[in-house]
């Protein structure tokens, strides 16, 4: 397991800037495994060494150029989505990350704006603050921790659901930060996804997600062995789609809010 470099939001926010007018080739002149202001943590592990980076960085190209790199993506065209499923276990397979190492934001940016600054805009084109500096959206760090908790095999949660279905359960920490329970959440989820097939997913995992962060305050998802935690998220995600199908039958005129519209 490695230390990576990380680079400070001062550093992330300069090297932003000077990126802003390049194009995904001068940006790939640019690219690097080291800099001059970075740092590693001062323990906890091995420091990454340079050829490491330059494999991953190899790996990383080359899962971008099966998807159209460097030619201009859409940020949700199908082989950018695809380029993302393919990345993620390139990154969680070849990091060799610690994860509290990977909890920092400065190593992120350094990945992003220092290693692979060409793949992160060419994926992001509109080149986004939060999709470049290493917040928890950033190109790169969304995908490592989606396979941490999630998984990262053709048969894992992620390989079957769509990314504004996945947003809803990673960028929700009450639900995202445990394995278990953001896993089972997915897992239910596709089992009760074809019963609710007029709803959107998306919306039926919003809905779901909201119904179980409102049980939290009384009920701790963590301590429930695993039959009753499967059995709690069924309820909510069967209460979120027949709510939600209700809805779909209204009148227009009618307010739209599925969580109010019926109890848990």
């Amino acid at each position: 397991m490695y230390l990576y470099q990380r680079i400070s939001p001062g550093t992330t926010l300069r090297l932003f800037r000077e990126h802003a007018g390049l194009s995904v080739a001068d940006l790939a002149l640019r690219s690097a495994t080291n800099h001059v202001d970075a740092t590693f943590s001062p323990t906890g592990g091995a420091r990454i060494d340079p050829r490491s980076l330059e494999r991953l960085r190899e790996s990383v190209v080359g899962v971008a150029r099966a998807h159209g790199y460097p030619a201009e993506a859409g940020q949700k065209t199908a082989a950018a989505i695809r380029f993302d499923q393919d990345c993620t276990r390139v990154l969680y397979e070849q990091m060799r990350i610690i994860a509290a190492d990977a909890a920092s934001e400065g190593v992120w940016s350094f990945l992003t704006c220092v290693l692979l600054p060409d793949v992160a805009c060419w994926r992001f084109p509109d080149r986004s603050e939060e999709r470049l500096r290493g917040h928890f959206r950033n190109v790169f760090r969304r995908l490592w921790w989606r396979a941490y908790i999630l998984g990262a095999t053709a048969s894992d949660p992620p390989a079957h659901m769509g990314e504004d279905t996945l947003v809803q359960v990673m960028e929700r920490p009450t639900l995202g930060s445990n394995p278990r329970v953001a896993r089972t959440l997915c897992v239910m989820f596709l089992e009760q996804k074809a019963r609710f097939s007029d709803v959107a997913a998306s919306e039926l995992m919003r809905d779901a997600t909201k119904r179980l962060i409102r049980l939290t305050p009384f009920l701790s998802l963590y301590a429930l062995d695993d039959e009753t935690l499967r059995g709690v998220i069924k309820d909510a995600l069967v209460a979120a789609g027949t709510a939600l199908r209700s809805l779909l039958s209204r009148p227009r005129t009618e307010p739209a809010d599925p969580v109010s519209a019926s109890n848990v």
